[in-house]
């Protein structure tokens, strides 16, 4: 026999902790099980983001607050770490993909060192949808490759 547990409104004792779980509610902290490295950008939203949102917000797009939690440094007590300001959030984004496109003709294997020796990699569409989009992207550029 199942059991439903019904929601409230109402709220008796909360905590929201980052960085590490504690033991018990609200303390018993273990320093060899606290996170090392950086947090910036936590938003917390009471929906689902789309696909779509994240991606302009990792492309840096958009810059979206959470409606439950937004990041701003003053709205999180912290305790023993150092806060600093970030003028340009860019830093976290995910760089979008650049293509070169190389005019004159060679072979796979001097194509895949080429790209390599620039920190690359010779493209290759996976997909179907993939195969569109780059053919979309070096159309404009087909007479200088002929």
């Amino acid at each position: 026999k199942s059991k439903e547990i019904n929601g409230s409104n109402e709220v008796y004792d909360t905590s929201f902790s980052i960085g590490q779980e504690p033991d018990v509610f609200r303390g018993k902290y273990d320093i060899r099980q606290a996170f090392r490295g950086s947090i910036s950008e936590l938003n917390v939203w009471d929906f689902v983001l789309t696909q779509d949102n994240i991606t302009r917000l990792a492309e840096c797009q958009e810059q979206g607050k959470g409606n439950v939690i937004a990041w701003e440094v003053d709205n999180f007590n912290l305790f023993d770490v150092v806060a600093e300001d970030v003028e340009d959030i860019s830093q976290f984004c995910v760089p979008k993909e650049k293509l070169f496109l190389y005019p004159q003709k060679m072979s796979q294997s001097s194509a895949v060192a080429l790209c390599k020796a620039h920190g690359g990699y010779l493209y290759t569409p996976q997909n179907e949808q993939e195969n569109k989009n780059f053919l979309e992207k070096i159309t404009p550029f087909k007479s200088e490759c002929e």
